[in-house]
């Protein structure tokens, strides 16, 4: 009897130690996967040599525009993410970061039939007019309705 209570929870204690040796193998799993992620991210800001490639680089990426805060200094590239700038000595009010994009509707009529005197345009797409400012290699998702004109 004794013997069969001690392997039952010599079972238990494997089975806990499997399940805890699961759920840190997938932990560690998705710390890698987030470090390269952010790794990828590091480089590709680091990489800039320019404000301006800086800022077209990624949304993530800022560029430290303080002339003291040096570009030769090993580890300390002016292009990085905003936490590192501020982290390596360049103070906020110099740290650049590209404004996002935006979407503005300038043109939104309701949808409109052909009227019999013909002296009012159909309207059958909505917005008409948009005004669309972009980052490069971004998206931006512009929703359009469409009626046709009775």
């Amino acid at each position: 009897m004794y013997f069969c209570v001690l392997n039952i929870l010599l079972f238990n204690k494997m089975k806990f130690r499997a399940s805890l040796l699961f759920v840190l193998t997938v932990n560690l799993y998705l710390m890698k996967i987030c470090l390269s992620v952010d790794t990828k991210m590091l480089s590709l800001c680091t990489s800039q040599s320019t404000c301006e490639n800086c800022l077209e680089a990624s949304l993530a990426c800022a560029w430290c525009s303080d002339w003291s805060y040096s570009n030769s200094t090993y580890g300390k590239p002016r292009c990085n993410v905003p936490e590192r700038l501020r982290a390596f000595g360049c103070p906020n009010v110099e740290i650049r970061a590209a404004p996002p994009g935006s979407l503005r509707v300038l043109t939104n009529m309701d949808f409109q039939d052909v009227s019999n005197d013909r002296t009012v345009q159909p309207v059958q797409l909505r917005p008409q007019k948009l005004r669309l400012r972009m980052r490069p290699r971004s998206n931006q998702v512009v929703t359009l309705q469409y009626r046709p004109a009775k």
